[in-house]
């Protein structure tokens, strides 16, 4: 390794540096192979962040989920993850799917608005603009835990990620009443033979929406905590 890059390791990386590569030595290897066993033993308990700073993987990692925003959650909301298209029995998802979907942790967060992620994949996203101009909207909202009731209903307690660009203006927005639904996004979903309800599906996850579909008497609204 180049005398300048040996010198931006930890003290403690350096000592491990260089205990190995002085091993490797004794051993008969070469300078180049003594150099790529040392630093990969370093590489075992350090990493170079993007800015070529050594770190121990603990901060490393740490320091991810710091700028994922985990640590700077706010304002929690009580989503019941129901399909919002009304059937003519008022419920479009069995069950039956319900109950695989929370058993099998096939319960996948989204947290996006007006169905953010499905316009990308689609290559919709003008057509979803006519409902928001929002954008970038991915990791706003975050999953913190999902219970089910008695009668078999999921609830997921979700809260807002407070380092995201876009939480002072959607936290002004539900304070003044706006995006206070949720929709649910079924992956892959198959329907029943008169594609009245949803049977299965690979996953589930959701989004939050100003404009549900359905009979907004039976809609589901988040409920802020």
């Amino acid at each position: 390794m180049p005398i300048e890059l040996l010198k931006k390791l930890p003290k403690k990386a350096r000592k491990i540096y260089e205990a190995v590569y002085t091993q490797a030595k004794s051993e008969g290897k070469s300078a180049s192979e003594a150099a790529m066993i040392a630093i990969g033993a370093v590489k075992k308990s350090y990493k170079q962040t993007k800015a070529k700073k050594w770190v121990t993987k603990s901060t490393a990692l740490k320091m991810t989920i710091l700028k994922s925003g985990l640590f700077n959650k706010t304002l929690k909301f009580r989503i019941p993850l129901t399909n919002t298209k009304i059937d003519k029995e008022g419920q479009r998802v069995s069950n039956q799917l319900i109950n695989k979907v929370y058993d099998s942790k096939l319960i996948k967060t989204i947290g996006d608005v007006e169905h953010e992620r499905i316009a990308k994949k689609e290559h919709k996203l003008n057509l979803r603009k006519q409902l928001t101009d929002l954008t970038g909207t991915s990791g706003l909202y975050l999953l913190e835990d999902i219970a089910k009731s008695d009668d078999g209903e999921l609830e997921a307690l979700v809260v807002m990620n407070k380092a995201h660009p876009l939480y002072e203006t959607m936290l002004n927005k539900h304070k003044h009443g706006e995006y206070l639904y949720a929709s649910a996004e079924w992956e892959n979903a198959k329907l029943n033979d008169d594609e009245s309800i949803i049977t299965d599906a690979d996953s589930l996850g959701w989004t939050i929406t100003n404009s549900p579909i359905g009979d907004l008497d039976k809609v589901r609204q988040v409920i802020a905590c």
